[in-house]
C-alpha cells in the first residue's frame, strides 16, 4: 500500500494490469507507485501491527491524502473460477501518537535490469545501504526496527538484511535461509 500526496480521486475503484504494459496506468497511479510504502504484506507474513505509541501520518501537509492498494496475483493455470477474498484492515485515529512511523526499503528496486535468464544456477544480488546514505536520511539519533518483511518473489531462495554499526556486524535484522 502506498502514501500519495497527488490527487488520484478519479481513479478511485478503477483496477489496471500494473506490468502489461505499465504505460496503460495514468500517470497521476504511477507517480504514487514511486513514492513511499505506508504497509505491505505477501503470502507466508505477518500482518503489521504497530507498537501502541507509533502511527503513520496519514494527513495534514507530510501524510498521505490517498492511499493505493496493490495487489499481486499468482494464478499459474489461469483458473477461472478462483475467487479474491483478499484485502487489509486500515485503523486511523485522530488522537496523534508519541511516534511517527515510517517504511524503509532496503535492496534491490524491480527493474527491467533485475533479470536472471532461464537456466542460470545460483545469482546472488547484494546491495549495500553505506554509512553517508544512513547519515543523511535517518535521524542523529537512529531508528527502531520492531517490524520486517523478506520479500523476492517466487525466485529467490535465500534472503536477509545485515546490520552493521560502527563497522561491527551486528545480529542480522531478518534472514531466511530457505526462502521458498
Amino acid at each position: 500500500m502506498y502514501q500519495c500526496s497527488n490527487v488520484i480521486e478519479p481513479f478511485l475503484d478503477v483496477s489496471w494490469d500494473c506490468d502489461n504494459p505499465p504505460d496503460n496506468i495514468p500517470g497521476a497511479v504511477r507517480r504514487c507507485r514511486q513514492s513511499a510504502v505506508i504497509t505491505s504484506w505477501a503470502i507466508g507474513g505477518a500482518g503489521l501491527t504497530l507498537p501502541s505509541n507509533v502511527g503513520l501520518p496519514m494527513s495534514g501537509a507530510t501524510g498521505a491524502q490517498y492511499v493505493l492498494m496493490e495487489t499481486h496475483y499468482n494464478n499459474e493455470q489461469s483458473s477461472s473460477t478462483l475467487v479474491d477474498s483478499s484485502g487489509m484492515d486500515v485503523y486511523y485515529t485522530t488522537t496523534k501518537r508519541q511516534y511517527d512511523g515510517a517504511i524503509i526499503e532496503v535492496g534491490h528496486f524491480v527493474t527491467n535490469h533485475l533479470l536472471i535468464p532461464p537456466g542460470v544456477g545460483d545469482v546472488d544480488f547484494r546491495n549495500t545501504c553505506p554509512e553517508r546514505c544512513t547519515q543523511a536520511g535517518l535521524p542523529p539519533g537512529g531508528v527502531n526496527v520492531f517490524a520486517s518483511m523478506l520479500h523476492s518473489h517466487t525466485a529467490g531462495t535465500a534472503v536477509w538484511v545485515e546490520h552493521y554499526r560502527n563497522k561491527t556486524k551486528l545480529p542480522n535484522i531478518d534472514q531466511n535461509f530457505h526462502y521458498d
